[in-house]
């Protein structure tokens, strides 16, 4: 389970991203056990972005992170 200071971490990152990507902000974000997913009303589009710990105690995040996430979309062509 992440810490609540993590997922805080990871909603500020991402609302910098969407900020330098010229995009908008979410209308809500949640925090989940293990997540946040954040809400986009008028799009109809939910970003749920996992943050979880490595055995070392260090947050999963990164060159790694985007990797993943890559494997888990080819896997859907």
């Amino acid at each position: 389970m992440a810490t609540l200071k993590q997922k805080i971490q990871a909603e500020l990152a991402t609302r910098a991203l969407l900020q330098a990507a010229d995009l908008p902000s979410p209308d809500r974000v949640e925090y989940g056990h293990g997540c946040i997913r954040l809400f986009w009303r008028e799009q109809r589009v939910v970003l749920v972005i996992d943050v979880e710990l490595q055995p070392d105690g260090a947050a999963v995040g990164g060159e790694g992170a985007g990797a993943g996430a890559r494997q888990r979309d080819r896997g859907r062509r």
